[in-house]
């Protein structure tokens, strides 16, 4: 073969591995859109396992029940409803909702008052005396804006919001933030400052949101198509089944004090998109939280 018969044949090869080099270029190039695409969803489907896992576990892990000394006897309430609970939309007395839960957590593992002259059910001004706990703040250290939980000596419970702080020591000014559980708390009830976390699913936005009780209520994740909370140590109709005490949103089953484990089941938009399962599951324990 001729010098130029070679360099022909050398030209063919170099020309058809480019062209092979460019196809597979183009292809790699063609699938970057949908690559990319799947990538974002991934990253998206991560940050809501992240974010639910996390803020959650801090949330469950204060709900342990609330114990009070009343007339010399110790009281105990839970710190879980299996509802939505609050100023705005509150599920009705006895429903269990696997799309909401209501977590009511001391701010103060020891701050407590006792009344001395009766809370009615629609609020107002009270007096009460601050118990050891408190230390040498005025009113426990109640500041315009903070929740407690009115606890009376048979368990039943209300939630009330400080509007005010008034300038006579011993008094404080208190608004129902759902109806109460007992038309009136007796002098000898006990209010101890709570926070305030319901979680709940909104199918509408697609959102798991976290309400106060109150007024803020804002996205905890989103880009979800379900969400459901489910108790796997008791029984389906536990929490449900009575008796109860007290009334209104607030009354409580004798298993809310001791619900073992809070499951979470979510179905995440992104996961199909992404590869991934198309749901993600959680489980968190109660306990103390630093």
């Amino acid at each position: 073969m001729n010098e130029r018969g070679a360099a022909l044949i050398e030209a063919l090869i170099v020309t058809a591995t480019a062209g092979l080099i460019w196809a597979s270029a183009a292809r790699v190039l063609a699938d970057l859109p949908s690559q990319s695409a799947k990538w974002e969803a991934a990253s998206a489907a991560r940050q809501s396992v992240r974010v639910i896992e996390s803020r959650l576990s801090r949330v469950i892990a204060r709900m342990a029940p609330i114990e009070v000394t009343i007339d010399g006897s110790a009281v105990r309430v839970p710190a879980m409803w299996p509802r939505r609970v609050g100023l705005f939309r509150p599920d009705a007395e006895g429903d269990v909702s696997p799309e909401a839960v209501t977590i009511v957590s001391r701010a103060g593992a020891h701050r407590a008052l006792s009344l001395t002259t009766a809370l009615a059910a629609g609020g107002g001004v009270v007096t009460a005396l601050a118990e050891a706990g408190c230390g040498s703040a005025a009113v426990c250290g109640l500041r315009a804006g903070d929740v407690v939980l009115a606890i009376a000596g048979d368990g039943a419970c209300g939630l009330f919001r400080v509007p005010s702080v008034p300038a006579v020591p011993g008094q404080l000014a208190l608004d129902p933030i759902v109806e109460p559980g007992a038309p009136a708390f007796p002098p000898g009830s006990v209010i101890v400052p709570v926070t305030v976390d319901v979680i709940a699913f909104d199918a509408r936005e697609g959102a798991l949101r976290r309400y106060d009780g109150y007024r803020s209520d804002s996205i905890l994740v989103d880009g979800l198509t379900q969400a459901a909370f489910a108790f796997p140590q008791l029984p389906a109709s536990a929490l449900g089944d009575g008796p109860f005490t007290g009334t209104g949103p607030l009354a409580w089953d004798a298993d809310q004090l001791e619900p073992g484990p809070i499951a979470l089941r979510v179905s995440l938009a992104e996961a199909p998109q992404a590869g991934f399962p198309p749901g993600a599951s959680f489980g968190w324990s109660s306990g103390p939280w630093p």
